[in-house]
């Protein structure tokens, strides 16, 4: 399953980490915060595998048009266990159809109340500085972008990162739904299942 990033990586970063908020907003707005953040956590639950391309719009133009114009294609072919993100704007035809789903209304809910209480912006107008951010923030040197992330668990730093580009992203898709599906796997099982004939970052 596919959830676009839209503008930015702010909420994988939130999802990922301890967020930030902006000014004072009371207890009670931290409080309604961390409950919806909390609330997408579970709903993580029913994955098994995570992933995250990074790339750079404007430094990775054919990368980035090809992943927006197969982004529903990989939504469907990646299945149930399996999450991945990327920095897309899937357009109408896609959110018609998914934006119903209990797991991307809550993605929502937590959109609109990290916004109303002036969160780091989860939308920005430079989506390549946020590209460039993240990927020293993990220690992945911005030359190695386009970059699949991968991990079991949203809330580990630990992480397997492997050079992606328009030839190789859904084979690595496809293989990583396949494992999400047939096993409950830590760490190292998944090192040795997918990253075995992978450039690792």
């Amino acid at each position: 399953m596919g959830q676009p990033l839209f503008n930015n990586y702010t909420l994988f970063r939130a999802l990922s980490k301890p967020f930030r908020i902006n000014g004072n907003v009371g207890h009670h707005g931290l409080n309604e915060l961390k409950f919806e953040r909390e609330n997408l956590l579970r709903a993580l639950g029913r994955f098994n595998l995570f992933a995250f391309i990074l790339h750079d719009p404007e430094s990775h133009p054919e990368f980035d048009v090809y992943l927006n114009h197969v982004f529903s294609e990989l939504d469907i072919m990646t299945g149930e266990r399996l999450l991945f993100f990327a920095l897309v704007n899937p357009g109408r035809e896609w959110l018609e159809r998914r934006e119903q789903l209990p797991f991307h209304q809550q993605v929502r809910r937590f959109e609109l109340t990290a916004s109303q209480l002036n969160i780091e912006p989860l939308f920005t107008s430079d989506p390549s500085a946020s590209a460039f951010a993240l990927a020293w923030a993990l220690g992945i040197p911005a030359d190695d972008l386009p970059v699949l992330i991968v991990t079991t668990n949203m809330q580990d730093r630990n992480y397997l990162c492997a050079s992606t580009s328009v030839h190789k992203l859904k084979d690595q898709l496809n293989s990583l739904s396949y494992i999400s599906h047939n096993a409950v796997m830590g760490f190292w099982n998944l090192t040795n299942e997918f990253m075995m004939n992978s450039r690792i970052c």
